[in-house]
């Protein structure tokens, strides 16, 4: 199977949330045959879209600039795909070096942008780990 190369975990945590880089280090690691590594991917995934959730939540008392509150919620998201991204990137060195086949970097990013522009808003705001949205009017 072919692995999706690391870096992307990062750049897809940022564009489309921290699920969706858990889910893509999920196909990694199950590739990769690695159990706990994919636990650790699931784990990483949910609590990350959780906290993402959370963040809006907590900060509103603090913060009444809507964009920093993004912010850092995103910048929670980069960090949640750069651990995943770390946490794989030995393996899938390996599994390069062995003539694996790897998913270029450039597409997989391209279809993150073109997935992120092409959902309607609320539910791109609920992928990314905006899930108060769910709740709201």
């Amino acid at each position: 199977m072919a692995l999706i190369e690391p870096a992307l975990l990062g750049y897809s945590a940022l564009i489309l949330g921290p699920a969706a880089s858990g889910g893509l280090a999920i196909w990694n690691a199950l590739s990769l045959g690695r159990m706990g590594l994919a636990f650790l991917s699931l784990l990483a995934g949910v609590v990350g879209w959780g906290v993402c959730g959370l963040i809006p939540i907590l900060l509103a008392g603090h913060l009444h600039n809507l964009g920093l509150v993004l912010l850092v919620a995103r910048v929670w998201n980069v960090g949640i795909g750069t651990l995943l991204a770390w946490s794989q990137w030995r393996a899938a060195a390996g599994h390069h070096f062995l003539s694996g086949k790897m998913v270029p970097l450039l597409p997989g990013i391209l279809l993150a942008v073109a997935l992120s522009l092409t959902l309607p808003r609320r539910i791109a705001l609920i992928v990314e780990g905006f899930w108060p949205v769910l709740f709201g009017g």
